[in-house]
């Protein structure tokens, strides 16, 4: 398949790099590298449109000095992916890796994950603020379900922290692939993955549900979500930034939630509910 470039060049200071990430992530970007004072992001080319980003003012803003793009060779993407792919350290009790890392000691929890072009692998706010509201629960003997897993990484982690069991789904093929390998990888024996949406909830009954999307499926899933949590059940979401927090906590109001926990890193935001 056939690639674009898209090449974003950063003035000194700026803070926004993992803000632009999740921006274009939702025009369809699949894989980014960062270095320096630059972005590289990655799209099939059958999908790129400099009008329409253009359009959305994003690349306008204070602090981007040049955009700028271009027709990628056929790529090998793995070492794409490994030569920015660093291990990532949570709250002391996790080291995140990749296969090509070595283990490294004085950590409660080591986990593998081959990143690939799928979300989740710690160094986005996001997932890291997830990792840390799990390492603060319970979960041992709770069922849990993981709402759009990518790689995988809060499911196999759920494991890790005693779940009995862990339903993880994404709608993505390329994600639920990896997120398969990733759980094999991690020696996971009480996770099924799955191919497929909120759906795949459908009349079971979870303790904790985590969801680390975006604002608008959030938006849009969350009554499948509290429909299947039981009663005192927690449903852990992030994806979504500060200034969006307003709607968020209002739907879940709606469905009879309230805060528990919540967390924020840059901007970004992770809240924890509980089901009255």
């Amino acid at each position: 398949m056939e690639y674009t470039e898209l090449i974003i060049g950063f003035n000194r200071g700026y803070s926004g790099t993992e803000r632009l990430i999740a921006l274009l992530s939702l025009e369809g970007f699949e894989g980014f590298r960062e270095e320096d004072d630059r972005l590289l992001a990655y799209i099939p080319s059958d999908r790129f449109s400099m009008e329409r980003l253009n359009k959305k003012g994003f690349l306008a803003e204070e602090g981007i000095r040049s955009v700028s793009f271009g027709i990628i060779p056929e790529t090998n993407w793995n070492e794409v992916w490994e030569s920015g792919f660093h291990p990532v350290e949570i709250a002391g009790r996790v080291y995140v890796r990749a296969p090509f890392h070595e283990k490294r000691d004085g950590f409660e929890f080591d986990l593998i994950i081959e990143p690939k072009m799928s979300f989740g692998t710690a160094h986005h706010e996001t997932t890291g603020l997830m990792m840390e509201m799990l390492l603060d629960m319970d979960l041992a003997d709770k069922d849990v379900a993981d709402a759009g897993c990518g790689t995988g990484i809060l499911a196999i982690l759920a494991e890790k922290l005693g779940s009995r069991m862990i339903l993880a789904f994404d709608n993505d093929e390329w994600a639920y692939r990896n997120a398969l390998e990733n759980t094999s990888r991690n020696g996971c024996r009480r996770i099924r993955v799955v191919h497929g949406d909120a759906s795949q909830l459908k009349a079971t009954t979870f303790d904790c549900i985590l969801a680390n999307i975006n604002r608008n499926v959030l938006i849009r899933d969350i009554h499948e979500y509290t429909r299947s949590l039981g009663k005192g059940g927690h449903l852990l979401m992030s994806g979504f930034l500060q200034e969006d927090r307003g709607i968020i906590d209002e739907a879940a109001c709606k469905e009879g939630l309230h805060i528990i926990r919540e967390r924020t890193r840059n901007s970004w935001v992770a809240v924890g509910y509980e089901k009255n």
